[in-house]
C-alpha cells in the first residue's frame, strides 16, 4: 500500500505524456485559428477525457486514440504534409462537443454503477415472520444489549391429496391417513326391513340402497312391488329372494 501511495515513476510518466501530448493539440488548435489561450483548453479536455476513460476503464481506447491522432495532425501540419483544410478546422471544433459529451456519459455510468441495489422481496406465497431477537447474554449472565433481529421464514406448504388419501400437515410434511372403511352389509332381514323403513319414509332409491347396503337396482324392485301392494300381494318369500341375491 505505501508503494502504490508513493508511485512517484508511475505519476512522473503519466505527468511526462500529458506534457508531450498538450503541446501538439495545443499547436494544432492554434493553427486551426483558435486564440492562444483558448487553444490551451483544448489539450486539457483531451487530456482530462483520457484520464477518466482510465480510471473508469470505459472508452480507454477511443480516449487514445483521440490524442494519438491529434498529435499525429499537427505534427504533420507543422512538417508540411497536412495543410489547414475546411474539414480539418470542423474535425478539430468538434473535439470539444464531443469530449463534453462522452465525460458526461462516463459521469452517468460511475454514479449508476454505485447506486444501491434493492433488496429482494421475500417469494409470493411465503409469510415472512417478524423479528425475533437474539439476547446476548454476558459473564454476568445478563444481557448487555439487544440482539440482532431475525426474520424467520415459513416453508410454504402444499395442500395435495386426493379424496381417497386425505392428508394431514404434521410440522410441514405429509402424513397419509387410512380411508374410511366400508360400512358393514347388512343381512337379509335387515336389508329388507330397512328398505321398507326407507320406503315408508319416503327416501330415494339411491339413499335406501345406501341405508340397506344393497344396490339401487335391487332397492328399486322392491320399491315396485311395494307400490304395488294394491295389487296381486308379493309374499314375504319372494322379497328375501331378491334382497339375498346380491349378498350371494
Amino acid at each position: 500500500m505505501q508503494h502504490q501511495q508513493r508511485d512517484v515513476l508511475g505519476w512522473l510518466a503519466m505527468a511526462a505524456s500529458v506534457a508531450v501530448a498538450a503541446q501538439g493539440e495545443w499547436s494544432l488548435a492554434v493553427a486551426c485559428g483558435f486564440s492562444t489561450w483558448v487553444a490551451a483548453a483544448l489539450p486539457v479536455a483531451i487530456d482530462a477525457y483520457a484520464i477518466r476513460a482510465m480510471q473508469t476503464g470505459r472508452e480507454v481506447l477511443p480516449a487514445v486514440l483521440l490524442m494519438v491522432a491529434t498529435n499525429a495532425a499537427s505534427h504533420l501540419h507543422h512538417g508540411g504534409r497536412l495543410p489547414v483544410s475546411p474539414w480539418l478546422v470542423v474535425a478539430v471544433s468538434a473535439i470539444a462537443p464531443t469530449v463534453l459529451w462522452r465525460v458526461h456519459a462516463l459521469r452517468r455510468g460511475t454514479h449508476q454503477g454505485t447506486a444501491a441495489v434493492p433488496q429482494a422481496s421475500p417469494a409470493p406465497g411465503r409469510p415472512v415472520m417478524p423479528a425475533v431477537p437474539e439476547p446476548q447474554v454476558t459473564r454476568g449472565g445478563q444481557a448487555d444489549r439487544a440482539g440482532v433481529p431475525r426474520t424467520v421464514h415459513v416453508p410454504e406448504i402444499e395442500l395435495s391429496g386426493t379424496g381417497q388419501e386425505p392428508v394431514a400437515i404434521c410440522g410441514g410434511g405429509h402424513l397419509p391417513i387410512p380411508a374410511v372403511p366400508p360400512r358393514p352389509r347388512l343381512g337379509t332381514e335387515a336389508a329388507r326391513e330397512a328398505i321398507e323403513t326407507a320406503w315408508r319414509e319416503g327416501l330415494s332409491v339411491r339413499e335406501a340402497a345406501q341405508v340397506s347396503t344393497r344396490s339401487p337396482s335391487q332397492v328399486q324392485r322392491v320399491y315396485a312391488r311395494l307400490d304395488a301392494e294394491r295389487g296381486p300381494q308379493v309374499t314375504a318369500g319372494q322379497e328375501a329372494f331378491d334382497i339375498a341375491g346380491v349378498a350371494a
